[in-house]
C-alpha cells in the first residue's frame, strides 16, 4: 500500500504541474525507496533504468514469478499508474508487479534499452531470489524487449523469461507506411510532434483526443534495424523455446497493427515442433467480443475500457 500511495501522491503533483514539466527527467524514489538501478553505457553519457517494485495486494503470500512490467514510451508511466489502472488491475490479480523504464527525458535507442531491460530483469530476479520472470512489454518498447530476451535467452544466463504478453508493440516496421517510417524525422523527439507531420493525416484520436493527448509521452531515439524485415531483425526467432508468449493487438491500432506484430508471431518457434511452442494473436475488437475496436491507447486506459483487454492478459499469465 506504501508503494501505492506514493504514486498517487506522485500523480497528483503531475496533474498541477505545468505541462511544459512533464517530461521531466524521472526519479523511481519518488514512487518507493526500494526501487532498483541499472546504467548502460552510451556514446552521449549514462542511460539509466529503473525497477520499481509493487506488491500483490492479496493476502496471501505471493506464489507467482515477479511480473515486469516495461513502460510504454509513447505514453508516459503515468498512466500504468491510475486509481484502477493497469498496474492497479495486476496487483489486485495477486501478481508482484515490477516497472521497469528509463529515467531519461528521450527514450534511448532500441539496443541500449535492450540492454538496460535485461539488466533491470537480472536485477528483479536477484531481488527476489528466483530465476525466471514474467514480462509484460506495452507500446514502443516491444523492439527492446526482444532485444532483452534475445540476451537472456543465450546458454548460461542466470534468468529466463517463462512468459512473455507483448500490447500494442510494433515489432516488424518493414511495410509500407509504418510508424517508424512516418515518424523519422521527429524520433526522439515528443509524440505531440506526430500530429505536424504531413498535414496531420497520420495524427490519429490517440494523438488529437484531448483525453489520449494529455498522456502523450516521447518517441524512441531512430533505429537503423526498425527498417529490416522480422526475421533479419530477429533472425532468432525461429529456434526460440521455453518462452509462452501472447500477442495483443488493438484493431484500430494505427501504431502497432497486425502488419507489425503478425510476421513475428510467425516466426516465433517455426522451426520447432507445434507440441514446443505455446503462442497465441489476439486482436481487441469486436470480432473478439470486445465492447469496441481498441486503439493503442485505449489498450492502456482504465477509461477507455481497456479492463476487458487486461482480463485477457491476466488469464494468460494464469495459465
Amino acid at each position: 500500500m506504501r508503494a501505492r500511495s506514493l504514486a498517487l501522491v506522485a500523480l497528483a503533483a503531475l496533474a498541477l504541474a505545468p505541462l511544459g514539466c512533464l517530461h521531466a527527467p524521472f526519479d523511481p524514489s519518488r514512487l518507493d525507496a526500494r526501487a532498483l538501478h541499472d546504467s548502460v553505457a552510451t556514446p552521449a553519457g549514462e542511460a539509466r533504468f529503473h525497477a520499481i517494485p509493487f506488491p500483490p495486494r492479496a493476502r496471501t503470500r505471493p506464489t507467482r514469478a515477479p511480473l515486469v512490467l516495461v513502460e510504454p514510451v509513447l505514453f508516459r508511466r503515468e498512466l500504468l499508474l491510475e486509481d484502477g489502472g493497469l498496474v492497479a488491475t495486476l496487483e489486485d490479480a495477486g501478481f508482484p508487479v515490477w516497472l521497469v523504464g528509463a529515467d531519461v527525458e528521450v527514450a534511448p535507442d532500441a539496443r541500449t534499452s535492450a540492454t538496460g531491460i535485461a539488466r533491470a530483469i537480472g536485477s528483479v530476479a536477484r531481488a527476489a531470489g528466483v530465476d525466471h520472470v514474467d514480462v509484460v512489454s506495452l507500446g514502443l518498447s516491444g523492439a527492446a524487449t526482444l532485444g532483452a530476451l534475445s540476451s537472456l535467452a543465450e546458454p548460461g544466463s542466470p534468468v529466463r523469461v517463462t512468459k512473455l504478453a507483448l500490447v500494442g508493440t510494433p515489432l516488424d516496421e518493414a511495410y509500407p507506411g509504418s510508424f517508424a517510417s512516418r515518424t523519422r524525422a521527429i524520433a526522439g523527439g515528443p509524440a505531440s510532434a506526430l500530429c505536424m507531420l504531413d498535414g496531420g493525416t497520420g495524427c490519429t484520436r490517440a494523438f488529437r483526443d484531448p483525453g489520449a493527448a494529455a498522456w502523450l509521452g516521447v518517441l524512441p531515439a531512430p533505429d537503423p534495424d526498425d527498417a529490416k524485415h522480422a526475421r533479419e531483425r530477429y533472425p532468432w526467432l525461429p529456434r526460440i523455446e521455453g518462452t509462452s508468449v501472447l500477442f495483443l493487438a488493438g484493431k484500430l491500432d494505427g501504431v502497432a497493427p497486425t502488419e507489425s506484430l503478425f510476421p513475428v508471431f510467425e516466426a516465433w518457434g517455426s522451426e520447432l515442433g507445434a507440441a514446443s511452442v505455446h503462442k497465441r494473436f489476439f486482436i481487441a475488437g469486436l470480432e473478439n467480443s470486445m465492447g469496441h475496436d481498441f486503439d493503442g491507447f485505449a489498450l492502456l486506459a482504465r477509461q477507455d475500457g481497456a479492463s476487458a483487454v487486461w482480463d485477457q492478459l491476466i488469464a494468460f499469465l494464469r495459465e
